[in-house]
């Protein structure tokens, strides 16, 4: 995911921790560091906080597995791919955190425009929520875990930690571990105040 400008990341860091923060009855409760997003009840909340509609259809209702539809505010979902969310299936959680990121990121154009830089961007977008850099980051530096661990520790599928894992060692050997150990503090902070 090369040839993202840092101002981007920043914006897409600080959605992921705006909905990371977000719990079901509007509360500050939930705990921003454990590192498996319930992807499938976070829809469900984004969907109460009025952020968006989802819709599950049949499997043969929709083309694809999901897609955004900007127009509508509204993720498409095929029941296949929702049903695999809920059952934790890493390939699903991706999907759907995709079409978040598409949501969020590029609510301003039409669905037919997508092209090979939005889906970068909603690539992008869905790794950050599912993987935070800031999380992988403390951990490498706590317990030095491989990219095994973090694919099973933030459901992800393997090869994905394996890139978010590069990512972040060159993001840590550019900024350091406190530069992320402070953003993610202030993440924290921020949620408590909303």
């Amino acid at each position: 995911m090369q040839g993202l400008s840092d101002s981007f990341k920043i914006r897409v860091h600080e959605y992921v921790w705006s909905i990371r923060a977000l719990s079901e009855d509007g509360s500050k409760k939930r705990n921003l560091i454990e590192p498996r997003l319930d992807i499938a009840k976070h829809l469900e909340i984004l969907q109460d906080h009025g952020f968006c509609n989802f819709v599950v259809l049949g499997n043969n209702e929709l083309k694809s597995a999901a897609e955004a539809s900007f127009e509508k505010n509204k993720i498409l979902l095929s029941e296949r791919t929702y049903i695999a969310a809920c059952n934790d299936d890493p390939e699903a959680r991706f999907i759907i955190a995709h079409e978040i990121g598409h949501l969020l990121l590029h609510r301003d154009k039409e669905s037919s425009s997508i092209g090979y830089m939005m889906e970068e961007e909603a690539n992008y977008f869905a790794v950050e929520l599912l993987a935070p850099t800031e999380l992988l980051a403390i951990d490498m530096k706590k317990y030095r875990t491989k990219s095994q661990d973090f694919a099973r520790i933030f459901g992800i599928e393997p090869y994905i930690a394996e890139m978010q894992r590069k990512a972040v060692e060159k993001e840590v050997e550019k900024h350091g571990v406190a530069f992320f150990e402070k953003s993610l503090q202030k993440y924290i902070e921020n949620s408590k105040n909303r």
